[in-house]
């Protein structure tokens, strides 16, 4: 069996959803409770009330619903990516994890951990069924552009800082 990472807000909502149900402990203490383990990354106080309020409604999952937005998958600006392209230039066996813990909120990274190909084939498929018909036709708009861009950078498509 292998072993899944569990998200830092899904593994509070599991506290959450098990401290409400005891129905011994109140929303405040359940708050100083996560912020003792979880620190920074705890949610926020008004999420929690939410998760609470949503529990003793009768939800049942900690997944957030899925929506029809893009996932945001990383911040993209040329400072974050001349800051990424100096550290791993000098030292090239860094792991995300590593490059996004010393530059911090500079560099939010989605990296899902698939098990086999069909997983990233149904997230592959999904993504692209929740994307609007003016994304396609926005992309190949772009192309031309992109070509230029990447002819007039030597066959890089991402300039060098």
């Amino acid at each position: 069996m292998t072993e899944r990472k569990v998200p830092s807000s899904v593994a509070q909502r599991i506290i959450i959803k098990f401290l409400n149900n005891e129905g011994l402990v109140k929303p405040s203490e359940i708050f100083t409770r996560l912020k003792a383990q979880f620190g920074d990354a705890t949610l926020s106080q008004n999420r929690l009330y939410t998760w609470v309020r949503e529990f003793r409604d009768g939800r049942e999952r900690v997944e957030n619903e899925s929506h029809d937005r893009r996932p945001q998958t990383s911040l993209t600006n040329n400072d974050n990516i001349c800051a990424v392209r100096k550290r791993i230039e000098g030292d090239r066996r860094l792991t995300i994890e590593q490059i996004s813990s010393e530059l911090g909120s500079a560099m939010r990274v989605f990296n899902p951990s698939f098990e086999g190909n069909e997983e990233v084939e149904e997230y592959v498929r999904n993504w692209l069924t929740t994307r609007p018909q003016i994304f396609d036709e926005e992309g190949i708009f772009k192309l031309p552009n992109r070509w230029q861009k990447c002819v007039e950078h030597g066959g890089d498509y991402i300039e060098k800082c």
